[in-house]
């Protein structure tokens, strides 16, 4: 069960973030050899080295974002995020995990804001919203990207919302 929803999970984030619809078939085999190739890479690692991994992948992220290489800063982001454990974590391993991934997820966004995509951002906001519910960096991209579409009612709803 887990698995299914952590599959479900990751489908759901790739292709909100990239069509802004829960329903798009689009990504769905680019996804699962995506999500197959972090697998076998990661099988045998443990968790510390996992963590490790996906921090350097972060991190290359970070470098690519500075460089305003935002496609494969976008790519980084979401590798990253995918590679995240959510199966047979203890409470501490639960908690960097959270972390982790908002920080991820608020990095995502951050790009789509700069790649000017912001539907993409927004509707990546609403999934991150769902998980974080007052995250206010999350918030405040998301109004961001309300104010670069010309729709100043919501922007000013979703920062007065919260």
């Amino acid at each position: 069960m887990r698995d299914k929803r952590r599959i479900h999970w990751r489908r759901r984030v790739r292709c909100k973030i990239r069509c802004g619809d829960d329903t798009c078939r689009w990504n769905e085999k680019k996804l699962a050899e995506l999500s197959a190739k972090i697998d076998k890479e990661l099988k045998d690692y443990k968790w510390e080295d996992r963590y490790e991994w996906i921090n350097i992948k972060k991190s290359t992220a970070n470098d690519e974002y500075k460089n305003k290489k935002l496609g494969s800063a976008l790519n980084s982001y979401v590798t990253g995020l995918l590679a995240i454990e959510y199966d047979n974590i203890s409470e501490h391993t639960e908690k960097t995990n959270t972390e982790l991934r908002l920080n991820l997820l608020s990095n995502i966004i951050a790009t789509l804001l700069e790649l000017s995509l912001p539907s993409q951002a927004i509707t990546a906001c609403t999934l991150a919203l769902s998980l974080y519910p007052q995250n206010v960096k999350i918030l405040s991209r998301r109004a961001k990207g309300f104010i670069k579409l010309n729709r100043y009612e919501k922007a000013k709803y979703t920062i007065m919302k919260y």
